[in-house]
């Protein structure tokens, strides 16, 4: 460990169990820093750094960015060529870090490394796997898992028959090369995970760490399974938060991850299963008179079905600006009344600008055309700090879809670099000055939308599309070109 290695950890609603997980860091075998990404913005963990030695960073996101990109963040941070991607409820167990970091320094060609894996119960767990395709979508998509036996007897009686199709079930070796291991604790050469390109952002949860692993093996990297190396960990901690978003986002990855490794027949099998498997779970909820059940059951099967308007992802080339815009500017009728706020100024292909869109309010899930929105008692920050609710005009509470929107915001600026907003000016959503008073009277009061807030918090300049219109694409292009200069010279002073 002489060579050093930085424990990324990204917390969501983890605080009691990310103390313990501190606790078991070592610091005696070589040098250890910690980086914390917050992804919880309500629960503050800035003062568990004494629950261990090792020096700790943390970084608090004013949303939810998701795992990959919350990683990537930490990735950037890191001072050592080793990284160690920890969840906050997994625990070490003694010399667990020495022998994935040993593996990595025996085998040169070794990208990665997991350690074997348990339950706090004691039962083993599944952390090892080779790559999805049809069988193993099919069992997670209809949960054939549950009518197995225990991993342990599968592994005892009938590994090394099952372990061709299920790597979960082969034979507990000490060291065996694998397609993947879970993300819970996955030890990565730095150097291979900068020239993977990182995460892939588009992950918001799960799959992630299966992908990493394949573009590793691309690069020409192994990925190891090192049974002599232990850890506990006490799955679903963080995604038990939001259990709804966390099965929608399951299935988007499953999507996504064979969108870009799968065959046109995987594809398009998996995409069938799903939607089965969607229906099958929908007249289950509909039996048991599951209202949320319901609705985010036909979420997944309007998205699946290409009816979610959702945003479509852009192409950035090298040379050009990503800019975050509301998509109604750019003519998407996706505003509340069912329009758009079309602006001619948005059509210039001349300028080096490339339009990455959104629009917070349908990326949070909710449907267009719908009854107008205020925020109550406050503004978009204070939404995101939990002081201030958004309302419709009905009284129905939808600040849950607005912090949504404004987390999908965040993701789609944080993986396109953007540094600069131009949003729709007095929505709840999107304003950057001035926001409509809650009232439903069409009084207006200074404050932001909750994404313009969420998108300030990280570092982007936000204007409104009125101030667009003014200074014109040239004139805005200039004042942020001469903002960005300024800020780097005052960054380089301080260094």
């Amino acid at each position: 460990m002489s060579s050093g290695c930085s424990v990324l950890i990204v917390n969501y609603w983890s605080r009691e169990a990310l103390a313990q997980c501190l606790r078991t860091i070592p610091t005696e075998e070589g040098p250890v820093e910690v980086i914390i990404v917050n992804n919880s913005p309500f629960e503050r963990v800035d003062d568990l750094a004494g629950e261990t030695r090792a020096p700790v960073t943390v970084m608090n996101n004013p949303v939810n960015v998701g795992f990959a990109l919350a990683v990537n963040q930490a990735a950037r941070r890191a001072s050592y060529p080793f990284l160690l991607l920890l969840n906050p409820d997994t625990r070490l167990r003694p010399g667990c870090l020495e022998q994935l970091l040993k593996l990595l320094a025996d085998i040169p060609a070794a990208a990665a490394a997991g350690p074997l894996t348990h339950y706090p119960d004691g039962r083993l767990q599944p952390t090892r796997g080779k790559f999805p395709g049809i069988l193993s979508s099919a069992a997670h998509l209809f949960q054939l898992k549950r009518l197995m036996p225990k991993d342990e007897w599968v592994i005892a009686r009938g590994g090394r028959l099952l372990g061709g199709l299920f790597a979960q079930y082969r034979p507990l070796e000490q060291r065996s090369r694998v397609d993947y291991v879970s993300g819970a604790c996955l030890c990565v050469r730095r150097q291979a995970f900068d020239r993977a390109g990182g995460m892939d952002g588009r992950f918001f949860l799960f799959y992630e760490e299966i992908d990493l692993c394949r573009r590793l093996a691309e690069a020409g990297g192994e990925t190891w399974f090192v049974g002599d190396a232990t850890a506990e960990h006490e799955v679903g901690h963080s995604s038990a938060v939001a259990r709804q978003r966390t099965a929608f986002e399951r299935q988007r990855s499953m999507r996504l991850y064979l969108r870009r490794h799968g065959t046109w027949w995987q594809r398009t099998a998996v995409f069938f299963m799903q939607l089965l498997a969607a229906e099958l779970r929908l007249a289950r909820c509909f039996c048991a008179d599951d209202r949320q059940g319901i609705a985010a059951e036909l979420r997944l099967l309007r998205w699946l079905s290409g009816r979610s308007g959702a945003i479509p992802e852009s192409t950035v080339q090298p040379d050009s600006l990503p800019v975050i815009i509301s998509a109604c500017l750019l003519g998407r009728n996706c505003t509340y009344r069912g329009d758009s706020n079309f602006r001619e100024w948005t059509n210039q292909p001349d300028a080096p600008i490339v339009w990455i869109p959104v629009c917070p309010e349908i990326e949070g899930g909710l449907s267009t055309p719908r009854p107008p929105a205020e925020i109550q008692q406050g503004d978009g920050e204070a939404v995101l700090d939990g002081r201030a609710q958004v309302r419709m005009i009905t009284g129905e509470d939808v600040t849950a879809a607005y912090i949504a929107g404004a987390e999908t915001a965040v993701c789609r600026a944080l993986r396109y670099n953007c540094r600069l907003a131009i949003l729709k000016a007095r929505s709840p959503s999107c304003s950057p000055g001035m926001i409509y008073d809650g009232t439903h009277s069409g009084a207006l009061r200074p404050g932001t939308g909750v994404a313009a807030a969420a998108l300030r918090a990280v570092g982007l300049r936000v204007v409104s599309d009125e101030q667009a219109g003014q200074d014109g694409i040239a004139g805005l292009l200039r004042s942020h070109q001469q903002r960005e200069a300024a800020t780097a010279g005052l960054r380089g002073r301080d260094r």
